[in-house]
């Protein structure tokens, strides 16, 4: 009878384990998805920004805000290939 309980005792303790692991799943797959919308959202500013130029419309802050785009991308790039 012991032998049970303790088989019991495992099976509840790896339930708990499992669970707290799919929260952690979750966690992490709601946080990558996060990522992979601000980088499109990047992604089309930027591409807005040079179909604007290839128009000939051309403002003093998109160079910047290129830069910043890029900067961005870069950072949310090596996040996603920590996860």
């Amino acid at each position: 009878m012991s032998a049970i309980r303790a088989a019991a005792g495992q099976l509840a303790a790896a339930k708990v384990e499992a669970e707290q692991a799919a929260v952690t799943l979750k966690d992490a797959n709601t946080a990558v998805t996060e990522i992979r919308e601000r980088l499109e959202s990047l992604e089309a500013e930027r591409d807005q920004i040079k179909a604007d130029r290839l128009a000939g419309e051309v403002s003093a802050d998109q160079g910047a805000r290129l830069a910043a785009l890029a900067v961005d991308t870069e950072g949310l790039s090596e996040i996603m290939q920590e996860r």
